[in-house]
């Protein structure tokens, strides 16, 4: 009897810490959470003008629109080879609005479109959250928390290809001393999103990225 009570004791406690799990990943109140990554989803593949049609914006919402071309990427010391040569041109359309995905910082906001697999234009990829930070105690500060946030929204990573992760330790030291690279994270957090957290410094300054970008596409894909 002791060991049927212990079991089901054992039983309780593990599915209450599971239900404690299921909450702290519903918890952040800045992210993007599970009804706006479907809706997003719904516009993977779209044209620049139909995204946006879907999204209800105008041309008074958008600040930039820019093209780059593969050789955009960033030119420091621990960028693999292979993220260089398998890089996208790529598309971005930055809008008026700022999102807070940290209280007290607002992210620039962009929507990103990529080429499609045969024929011309530009089709739907993701969306970034981006900011700029060339204090490396801050931006090392900002990783950190942005990190934690993720990790609490949508849980554990996925392994990460090519560049150095942002979770492996001393870390966040490295950049608060200013030492030049990308780090990044990727979180499978949808039916076809992967979340894709990158950070750089180098003696350009720092840059801090949330990509929400359909399962490979452009340079982030895993």
């Amino acid at each position: 009897m002791k060991k049927r009570f212990a079991r089901i004791t054992a039983l309780i406690c593990l599915v209450l810490a599971l239900v404690f799990a299921t909450a702290c990943q519903e918890e952040s109140a800045t992210l993007p959470g599970k009804e706006e990554l479907k809706s997003n989803e719904e516009l993977y593949s779209l044209s620049p003008e139909e995204a946006m049609a879907a999204l209800g914006l105008s041309e008074s919402d958008l600040v930039e629109t820019e093209e780059r071309p593969e050789a955009w990427l960033p030119q420091i010391d621990n960028f693999p080879p292979e993220a260089q040569a398998e890089a996208l041109p790529l598309k971005i359309i930055s809008l008026d609005p700022t999102r807070e995905l940290l209280a007290g910082y607002s992210f620039n906001e962009a929507l990103v479109f990529e080429p499609p697999a045969s024929g011309d234009g530009w089709m739907f990829g993701g969306i970034e959250y981006s900011l700029q930070e060339d204090d490396p105690e801050q931006l090392a500060a900002l990783a950190e928390a942005l990190l934690e946030e993720a990790k609490l929204a949508y849980g554990g990573m996925m392994t990460s290809h090519g560049f150095p992760r942002l979770s492996e330790e001393g870390i966040f030291d490295k950049i608060k001393n200013g030492t030049s690279g990308i780090w990044k994270e990727d979180w499978d957090i949808a039916k076809k999103t992967i979340l894709t957290l990158t950070v750089s410094y180098s003696e350009d300054g720092g840059f801090i990225s949330m990509f929400y970008h359909v399962l490979g596409s452009g340079i982030y894909s895993s």
